[in-house]
C-alpha cells in the first residue's frame, strides 16, 4: 500500500508552496493524519459510525493530497463501509488503515527531514 510508494505528489506539492511554509505544511499534515487516526481508534470498537464516516472522508482528502493512493483506497472503502453500517469489512480495514497511516507519517517525517537538509 502506502508504504512502497514515494510521496512524489506532496514533495510536489511543498515544492510549489516553498521552503518557508513546506514544514507548516508537513506539521499541519502530520497533525490531521494523527487526528484521523484517534478517531479510528475509537471508533472502531463503539462502531460509531458518524465518527469513522468523517474520519474516513477526511483521510480519503490527507491521502490523495500526499499520494498516498493505497491509504486512500482504503479509507474509500471504509467510508462506504461506514455508511453501509458493515461491521466486519470496518473491523477488517480497521487494523490495515491504522498501519498505513503509521507508515505514511513515517514517510512523511522522513521527508520532512530529508527536506530540512537542503
Amino acid at each position: 500500500m502506502t508504504s512502497a510508494q514515494p510521496l512524489a505528489a506532496l514533495a510536489a506539492l511543498l515544492d510549489i508552496v516553498g521552503p518557508v511554509e513546506a514544514p507548516a505544511l508537513l506539521l499541519q499534515l502530520n497533525a490531521d493524519l494523527a487526528d484521523c487516526d484517534a478517531m479510528i481508534k475509537d471508533a472502531l470498537p463503539r462502531q460509531d459510525w458518524l465518527i469513522l464516516r468523517r474520519a474516513s472522508h477526511n483521510l480519503t482528502a490527507l491521502a490523495g493530497t500526499a499520494g498516498a493512493t493505497g491509504l486512500q483506497h482504503l479509507a474509500e472503502a471504509l467510508n462506504q463501509a461506514a455508511h453501509a453500517g458493515d461491521s466486519t469489512t470496518v473491523q477488517d480495514l480497521g487494523p490495515t488503515i491504522r498501519h498505513e497511516l503509521a507508515s505514511l507519517a513515517a514517510q512523511i517525517n522522513a521527508l520532512s527531514a530529508s527536506r530540512e537538509t537542503r
